[in-house]
C-alpha cells in the first residue's frame, strides 16, 4: 500500500473482505468483481486490523461526476477519489464513513431526488454516533421536506432528537415541521425548556424560534423572559414592547377560548378581525373573531414575515380543528376607526400569509355579501385597484407628505430617461407605506404621471376624485382587503352597498340603450360593433342582450415614459371633455371605462354631472366587447364559454403600445 497525500491507497474488491482478511489480497478479490481505490485518511489513536466496508449502493446510485471522475458506466473499475469519498479509522475497527454531505448539497441544485438517494444511502449504513450526525441527518430531513416527503423528515429529526436533545441547529426547522399540526405545542414547550437552560440564545438568528416558543409557552414570567433573551440597546425596545404586548393578548385570548369551550364546545371556524378596543374577541355568526384592534403600534418596523408566521401559529395551535373563514375584512369595515391606521396592515399581512399557507391550515373564502351585483339604471358602481389603494393610502395617511414624494418621483421619471430599470420601486409587497414607492407604482402600473412642478397638485387632483368614487359609488368586491386599510382613514369609504360581479346583470344593464364606452382597445371595439360581430360573439355566447348603440373612446396611454400632457390632470380633464360630448351626442344611459387611473375618478365625474349608470370593473370590462386579450384566455368565462368563435378580436397592444412591456404584470393587457 502506498502513502498517499498523507493517506494510504487501498486497492481491494468492490464489496471488500471478512474480518481479519487482507481486503487488497489477490485471491480475496473475485475476478467478476470491480476493484476500487480507497483513500484512508487516518486518525490518531489505535486502531486494528480488520475493515467493514459498505458501499457498493453507494457506488451504484452515486452520479458520474467531472470534477471527480468517479466512476464509468461503462468500464469495469472504480475510482474513489479523496474529493469523493473519506475513510475514518475509528474505535478499534475501521468502519467507512463517507463524506458524502457537501455533494449531496451541491447535487440537491440539480437533482433533489439523487442527493436524497445518496444521504439516505450513508444514513442507513453507518453508525449513529459517526459525524453523519447531525449535519448529514439536518441536511437529510431539510431534502426530505424539500421533496414534500414531510413524515420522513420527522423522522429524522425525531432521531436527530434522540441522540442529542440540546441540538439547537434544528429548533427553527423542527418548528416548521410541525406547524399547524397537533405535535406543534409540544416541539414548542420541548425547545422552551432547553432555551430557559441557557445564559443567552445560542446563535444570532435564534430569536425568532424563542418568540415562537414563548407564543404558545406563554409562561407566567413572561417578562422576565423576554427581557431575559430580547432586551438590549435601543434598537430592541420597540422589539420588546411589541412582543409583550402579543403575549398579553395571546393570554386574553387562552383564557376567553378556555371558557368558550367549556360552555359551548369546539369551535367551528374563525378569523383574524379588526373591532374596536372593547375586547380580545367576539362570537359573529359562528365565527370567533380574534381582536387585533386590541394591538397598537408606533411603527411596522418588527412586524416581518417570521413574527407574523409566529403569531398566526399560535393562534392556530390553540384553534386546531377549526377552519379559517375569510370574509376579505368586511365584517371589519363598519367597526374600525383611525386607530386601526397600522393594526390594519398587519392584519393584511396576516391575511396574506393565512391564504398562502394552502392545505396547512383550513381555509376557506365565503363571502357576506351579495352574489349577484344588483346594478340599477342611474347608480354608480366601481372596482378598486390594489396599485390605486396602496397611493390612496399614502394621500390619507399623510397628504404633505405624498404630494412632496409625488414631486420626487416626477423627478426620478425623468432622470430615468425612459429606462424602467431606473424606473422602479425598492421595497417588498408589505407593508407598503412608503408614499414614494407607491406613487412610483402607480405610475408605473396604472398611468397616473406628472412633470415636475406639476406633480403635487396632480397627484391630490388624482386622491380626491379617487376617494370621492369609493365613497359615492357602490363597491364591486375585489381587493377589499386593501380596502379596509383605507377605510381606516376614511369613514366615509365604503357606506354604500358592496357586491360580487354578476354577468347576466351586467348583460341585463346593457339591453337596448346607448354605451359610451373608454377603453384601450377603442379602435377594435367600435369596429367589431359596427361590422356587427360583436351581436354575431354575443350570439355565439348565449347573451340576449343587444346595444342600440355603442361609442368607444381611446383611453390615454400615459404608462412610463409616455407623458401626452403635463400632468394627470391635464389629460383627464381632456378625457372628461371628450366624454360628456360624446354622451351628449349619443344621449347615452350608461357609461363604461377600463382605463386604469383614470377609470374610477372619470366615473364617479360622469355620475355626478349625467346621473346615468357609469361602471368601471377594469381590464376584465373588455372581454365583453369581444377583446381576446391573455387574461382573457386565461380567466375570462367567456373565453371559456365559447373559445371557437371566429368572432374574437385580437387587441394587438403589444405592437401598438410596446411601453406596455413596462408594467410587471403588463402581460395581462396584450
Amino acid at each position: 500500500m502506498a502513502n498517499v497525500a498523507g493517506g494510504k491507497w487501498f486497492e481491494g474488491s468492490r464489496c471488500g473482505g471478512r474480518n481479519g482478511e487482507n481486503p487488497g489480497a489477490a485471491d480475496h478479490a473475485p475476478r467478476n468483481r470491480t476493484a476500487v481505490k480507497i483513500h484512508l485518511q487516518p486518525l490518531p489513536g489505535e486502531f486494528g486490523q480488520s475493515i467493514q466496508i459498505r458501499f457498493d449502493k453507494l457506488l451504484r446510485l452515486w452520479p458520474k461526476s467531472k470534477d471527480s471522475a468517479l466512476f464509468d458506466t461503462k468500464g469495469r473499475s472504480w475510482k474513489m477519489t479523496t474529493k469523493s469519498l473519506a475513510g475514518v479509522i475509528r474505535g478499534k475497527g475501521m468502519i467507512m464513513t463517507f463524506d458524502a454531505i457537501q455533494r449531496a448539497r451541491e447535487l440537491a441544485e440539480s437533482d433533489l431526488n439523487g442527493a436524497i438517494v445518496l444521504l439516505s444511502s450513508v444514513h442507513e449504513d453507518h453508525d449513529r454516533q459517526t459525524e453523519f450526525f447531525p449535519d448529514g441527518a439536518f441536511l437529510l430531513a431539510r431534502l426530505f421536506h424539500r421533496a414534500q416527503l414531510r413524515d420522513k423528515a420527522i423522522a429524522i429529526v425525531d432521531e436527530i432528537i434522540a441522540l442529542d436533545p440540546h441540538c439547537a441547529q434544528i429548533w427553527w426547522f423542527e418548528l416548521d415541521l410541525h406547524r399547524f399540526t397537533e405535535r406543534y405545542r409540544q416541539a414548542c414547550e420541548r425547545i422552551y425548556d432547553e432555551i430557559i437552560q441557557l445564559a443567552e440564545l445560542p446563535y444570532p438568528d435564534a430569536d425568532r424560534t424563542f418568540i415562537e416558543v414563548i407564543f404558545s409557552v406563554l409562561p407566567n414570567d413572561d417578562q422576565a423572559v423576554i427581557d431575559r433573551f430580547l432586551a438590549g440597546g435601543e434598537a430592541k425596545k420597540s422589539k420588546v414592547k411589541t412582543i409583550t404586548a402579543l403575549v398579553a393578548l395571546l393570554k386574553d385570548l387562552k383564557s376567553a377560548l378556555d371558557v368558550r369551550r367549556k360552555e359551548f364546545g369546539d369551535i367551528d371556524y374563525w378569523r383574524f378581525s379588526l373591532l374596536g378596543k372593547d375586547q380580545t374577541h367576539e362570537y359573529i355568526d359562528d365565527c370567533f373573531h380574534v381582536n387585533i384592534s386590541l394591538l397598537q403600534f408606533v411603527d411596522l418596523a418588527e412586524w416581518d414575515y417570521s413574527l407574523a408566521r409566529a403569531f398566526i401559529a399560535s393562534v392556530a395551535a390553540r384553534l386546531y380543528g377549526s377552519g379559517y373563514w375569510d370574509d376579505e375584512g368586511v365584517s371589519s369595515l363598519e367597526r374600525t376607526s383611525y386607530q386601526d391606521k397600522l393594526t390594519a396592515k398587519v392584519w393584511k399581512l396576516l391575511q396574506a400569509l393565512m391564504a398562502n399557507f394552502g392545505p396547512a391550515v383550513q381555509y376557506e373564502h365565503r363571502l357576506v355579501y351579495p352574489s349577484r351585483l344588483p346594478l340599477q339604471a342611474g347608480e354608480l358602481w366601481v372596482r378598486a385597484g390594489v396599485t390605486e389603494l396602496w397611493a390612496l393610502w399614502s394621500f390619507l395617511d399623510n397628504s404633505a407628505e405624498a404630494v412632496e414624494a409625488a414631486e420626487r418621483v416626477a423627478k426620478r421619471a425623468i432622470e430615468a430617461s425612459g429606462d424602467a430599470k431606473k424606473f422602479a420601486r425598492d421595497d417588498s409587497w408589505w407593508p407598503m407605506t412608503s408614499a414614494e414607492n407607491n406613487i412610483l407604482i402607480l405610475n408605473r402600473n396604472a398611468g397616473w404621471y406628472a412633470k415636475p412642478q406639476f406633480a403635487a397638485a396632480s397627484f391630490a387632483h388624482w386622491a380626491l376624485l379617487y376617494e370621492r368614487g369609493l365613497s359615492r359609488g357602490n363597491i364591486i368586491s375585489t381587493c377589499m382587503s386593501e380596502m379596509l386599510t383605507v377605510k381606516t382613514m376614511s369613514e366615509d369609504i365604503c357606506r354604500h352597498a358592496i357586491a360580487h360581479w354578476n354577468d347576466d346583470v351586467f348583460e341585463t344593464l346593457l339591453d337596448g340603450v346607448n354605451v359610451v364606452f373608454v377603453t384601450a382597445f377603442a379602435k377594435q371595439v367600435q369596429e367589431n360593433y359596427d361590422s356587427g360581430r360583436l351581436n354575431l360573439l354575443w350570439k355565439d355566447l348565449g347573451f340576449k342582450a343587444r346595444i342600440n348603440s355603442l361609442r368607444a373612446l381611446p383611453a390615454p396611454m400615459s404608462i412610463f415614459p409616455l407623458y401626452p400632457d403635463d400632468s394627470w390632470s391635464h389629460t383627464f380633464n381632456k378625457l372628461a371633455a371628450a366624454c360628456r360630448d360624446s354622451i351628449k351626442e349619443t344621449n347615452a344611459t350608461v357609461f363604461l371605462a377600463s382605463c386604469g387611473a383614470y377609470g374610477i375618478p372619470l366615473v364617479t365625474t360622469v355620475h355626478q354631472e349625467f346621473h346615468i349608470a357609469s361602471v368601471y370593473y377594469g381590464h376584465a370590462m373588455n372581454d365583453y366587447f369581444g377583446m381576446l386579450t391573455t387574461h382573457a384566455r386565461k380567466f375570462s368565462s367567456f373565453v371559456k364559454r365559447c373559445p371557437q368563435s371566429p368572432h374574437w378580436v385580437d387587441g394587438d397592444l403589444a405592437s401598438r403600445v410596446p411601453e406596455i412591456n413596462n408594467i410587471p404584470d403588463g402581460w395581462r393587457y396584450l
